[in-house]
C-alpha cells in the first residue's frame, strides 16, 4: 500500500514534493520522485514486500519505463518466473518490478495477468505516454484532473488540489447524489473537473488525447452446477485467495466482527497459519450494538491473539479527521469505528484481512431476498406500494429505493419520503435538483436494471459496481491508510467473483441468503455463527445524536444556514429539525458540512 501522484505536463520539483507530501499517511516508510521534461511522478511508500528493494518510482534497467504503484500483486512470484522464461531479468524481489516487465512484455494486456489490488501509473519515456490502471473491483482509489496539455493524478484528491491553478469547485450533481445515496460514484467526484478512474478501467494519456477503456467486466449467468460441486469449488478458490493474500514481509492479522464473512476468513487463515493469528474487533457501550460475544467465540475457536477496543460517543471528536481523509463526503456510519480500529490494529500489525465483499458475492443482505420476492409481482407493486408489508421491506434499507427510481412515480415518492422523513412526501432539495435527476438515473439506474428476468443478479451487479467500490471499499481504504495499515479483501479476488456470478440464484438465496457460503464452511465454524441472522455493522449514531452530541450538531447546522440554502429549502429543513427529526438525513448533512468546512475554509 502506498500513495501515488503525478503530472503529465508542466511540473517542477517543489510542486511535486508538496503534492506527494499530502500522502505521507499512506506511505510513512519513505518517498521518492521521478522528474523529467513534461513528467513528474511521486511516491509515498508503505513497505510490505521486499522492504529494502521495493523503493519507487522504479525504472526498468534500460530506463524506458518508470512506475509509481499503490497496492499488492499477489501472484507476482508466479508472474516473475514466467517473465524470466521470456528473457527478462530482475533486480529486486518486489511486485512493482514485475508490473514493469509485464507491461514491457504484454503492453496494456498485462492487466489480465495481475491478481491483486492496484492503482498505478506507468510512463513510457520513449513514447511520452502515461498508462494508468485501477484494479478490477476498485479496491484502490485513483483520481485525475485534465485540461488541454495537463493531466494530474493521485491516490487522493487532496494531492491533486495542491497543483497550482486547480480550483476547488463543488459538483452540484454529486452533492445531490450524496444526499440520496450517502456517497458519490465514479467517474464523478464532489469536485467539478476531478474524476475517479472507474474500477476495471485504464487510461492512456499523451499530449493530445486521453483514451479511457474498460479491461474487465463481470458477466452474470447461471452454470448448471450441482450443490456438492459448487461447495467444493468455493472452498478451494476462497482458500487459495486467502493463501495468496497472506504474503507479506511484515506482521499480519484480521478484522473480526463475528459475522460469517470475517469468521470464514479467520478460519482459513488458521488452517493455513495455525494458532496465534492476531484478530481485532470493535465493541460499543450500547449493548444492542455490541457484537463482541460473536468475535470472542470465533477467536476462542481458532485460538487467535484477540484484541478489542470500545468505540464511544466521545470519539465523535475524530470526525474532522474522518472527513478530511475521505476527500469527499461519505456518510457511512462505520467510517469512524473503522478509523479507530485501524489505529488500534496498527500497533500490532501492518496488514489486515477483512470480510468486505462477502455480501455482494453471495447475496447476504436481507433486501436481496425481500426484493426478489417483490419482483415476482413487479407489475402490480405500484398498486399496493403503500401497503404495510411493502413499506416495511423497502424501509429496511433506504439506498435500495434508488434501484427503483425508474419503476414508478409512487416508488419515487416513497423513496424521498423515507429518505428525508417528510410526512407530505416532498423532498428538501431546491428546484434545480429536478434538472439533475435524469442524469443521475441514466448514470446509476438505467445501465443496471432492465427486464432481464433475474432481479437478484441485477441487484448484485449494482452493488458490486456502484455500492461496493464507491462506499465500502473507499471507507476501508482511506480509514486504514490514515494510520498506514494495509487492508486486504479475499472475497474480491477476481477468481472468487467470476465463480460467484455463475452460481444459480437458489444457491445464494436459499434459507435466507449466503446459503452456499454457509454450507461450504458450516463444519468449521461455531454453530452460533452459522445460524446468526444478518445484522450488518450497526453503529449507535442515533443514540449519540440524541445525547452528548446533539447540541454540537444542532449548533453546526445553525451556523451554516447559508451553505444549507445553496442546496435545500431551508424552511423545510428547519421544520424537519423541529417536528420530524430524521437521523439519517442529519448524519449526511453533518458530514457534508464538516467536509465543506475542511476543503473550503
Amino acid at each position: 500500500m502506498c500513495g501515488i501522484v503525478g503530472v503529465h505536463g508542466t511540473i517542477d520539483k517543489e510542486t511535486l514534493r508538496i503534492m506527494t507530501s499530502t500522502l505521507v499517511h499512506r506511505g510513512p516508510d519513505g518517498g521518492g520522485y521521478y522528474l523529467d521534461v513534461g513528467i513528474g511522478l511521486g511516491h509515498r511508500r508503505l513497505s510490505i514486500i521486499d522492504l529494502e528493494g521495493g523503493k519507487q518510482p522504479m525504472q526498468t534497467k534500460d530506463g524506458r519505463y518508470v512506475i509509481t504503484f499503490n497496492g499488492e500483486i499477489y501472484n507476482f512470484k508466479e508472474l516473475k518466473i514466467d517473465l524470466e522464461s521470456k528473457g527478462h531479468s530482475f533486480s529486486t524481489n518486489s511486485d512493482t518490478e514485475v508490473i514493469l516487465y509485464a507491461y514491457k512484455e504484454y503492453g496494456v494486456k498485462c492487466l489480465k495477468y495481475l491478481n491483486g489490488m492496484f492503482a498505478f501509473a506507468l510512463y513510457d519515456t520513449k513514447e511520452k505516454t502515461l498508462f494508468l490502471a485501477r484494479d478490477r473491483v476498485g479496491i484502490k482509489p485513483l483520481y485525475y484532473y485534465h485540461t488541454e496539455g495537463l493531466f494530474v493524478f493521485a491516490s487522493e484528491i487532496k494531492a491533486i488540489l495542491e497543483y497550482p491553478g486547480i480550483e476547488r469547485v463543488v459538483n452540484k450533481k454529486s452533492v445531490y447524489e450524496f444526499f440520496i445515496r450517502q456517497y458519490t460514484s465514479a467517474p464523478d467526484t464532489i469536485f467539478q473537473d476531478i474524476y475517479a478512474l472507474e474500477p476495471g478501467h485504464f487510461l492512456l494519456v499523451n499530449k493530445t488525447e486521453i483514451v479511457n477503456q474498460r479491461y474487465w467486466n463481470l458477466t452474470y449467468g447461471s452454470e448448471n452446477l450441482t450443490e456438492s460441486r459448487a461447495i467444493a469449488t468455493l472452498r478451494s478458490i476462497l482458500e487459495k485467495s486467502v493463501e495468496r493474500q497472506l504474503i507479506a514481509d511484515v506482521p499480519l492479522g484480521a478484522f473480526l466482527s463475528g459475522g460469517i464473512d470475517s469468521s470464514i476468513v479467520v478460519a482459513l487463515m488458521h488452517r493455513l497459519k495455525g494458532d496465534g493469528i492476531k484478530t481485532f474487533s470493535i465493541g460499543f457501550e450500547e449493548t444492542d450494538y455490541d457484537e463482541r460475544f460473536y468475535s470472542r467465540l470465533v477467536s476462542e475457536t481458532y485460538s487467535t491473539d484477540h484484541q478489542e477496543i470500545v468505540v464511544t460517543s466521545k470519539m465523535m471528536n475524530l470526525m474532522d479527521t474522518v472527513t478530511y481523509h475521505l476527500d469527499e463526503p461519505l456518510a457511512d456510519f462505520a467510517a469512524l469505528p473503522t478509523l479507530v480500529l485501524s489505529e488500534f490494529a496498527k500497533k500490532k500489525v501492518k496488514v489486515v484481512l477483512t470480510g468486505e465483499g462477502g455480501d455482494e458475492n453471495f447475496a447476504g443482505y436481507n433486501y436481496y431476498r425481500d426484493f426478489s420476492r417483490l419482483y415476482r409481482y413487479g407489475k402490480v407493486i405500484p398498486k399496493f406500494v403503500s401497503s404495510g408489508k411493502v413499506h416495511e421491506i423497502v424501509s429496511n434499507f433506504n439506498r435500495t429505493y434508488g434501484m427503483l427510481l425508474t419503476a414508478s412515480q409512487s416508488k419515487q415518492d416513497l423513496f424521498e419520503r423515507k429518505m428525508f422523513g417528510l410526512k407530505d412526501g416532498s423532498h428538501l432539495f431546491k428546484e434545480e435538483y429536478e434538472s439533475y435527476k435524469p442524469d443521475l438515473i441514466n448514470k446509476l439506474i438505467t445501465p443496471y436494471f432492465s427486464d432481464s428476468g433475474n432481479f437478484l443478479n441485477e441487484m448484485l451487479n449494482w452493488d458490486t459496481k456502484v455500492w461496493l467500490p464507491n462506499d465500502l471499499l473507499m471507507k476501508v481504504d482511506k480509514m486504514t491508510m490514515v494510520h498506514g495499515l494495509e487492508a486486504r479483501v479475499p472475497y474480491l479476488d477476481h477468481e472468487v467473483l467470476e465463480f460467484s456470478v455463475q452460481l444459480p440464484t437458489s444457491l445464494k438465496l436459499k434459507n435466507g441468503g449466503k446459503y452456499i457460503l454457509k454450507k461450504a464452511f458450516s463444519q468449521e465454524l461455531p454453530l452460533e455463527i452459522v445460524k446468526r441472522k444478518k445484522s450488518g455493522f450497526d453503529v449507535p449514531i442515533k443514540e449519540w445524536f440524541n445525547s452528548d452530541y446533539r447540541g454540537k450538531i444542532d449548533s453546526l447546522i445553525a451556523v451554516n444556514q447559508k451553505l444549507i440554502g445553496t442546496f435545500f429549502d431551508v424552511g423545510k429543513v428547519r421544520r424537519m429539525m423541529g417536528y420530524n427529526r430524521n437521523d439519517l438525513f442529519l448524519w449526511r448533512l453533518y458530514n457534508f458540512i464538516l467536509w465543506r468546512n475542511q476543503y473550503f475554509r
